[in-house]
């Protein structure tokens, strides 16, 4: 198989690869490889991103749970300032469970 520029283009659109082949007017493989080189970058990357979000969410359900004092710290949010807003959006999740 051909990875050229019309291929790239046609599987991952004109707009995502269009910083690449202008980075390497006139040399096409360049550009073609320097895109395959970050898609394995951003792989070798995904676990740790992976690990951290999981983290990173965690730690803030146990922070907010100890701040409101309740397991269920989402049903505060209608009266509390700035956060009354997101109460949609709990609203919409709980309708899919």
């Amino acid at each position: 198989m051909s990875y050229n520029k019309a291929f790239f283009n046609k599987v991952f659109s004109d707009k995502r690869m269009e910083r690449y082949f202008a980075l390497y007017p006139n040399d096409e493989q360049r550009a073609v490889t320097h895109y395959r080189c970050n898609l394995q970058l951003s792989e070798a990357m995904y676990v740790s991103l992976s690990v951290f979000e999981v983290t990173l969410r965690n730690a803030l359900c146990r922070e907010l749970v100890k701040m409101t004092g309740r397991e269920d710290w989402y049903a505060v949010f209608p009266n509390t300032p700035g956060l009354s807003n997101l109460n949609r959006y709990i609203t919409q999740v709980e309708k899919l469970n």
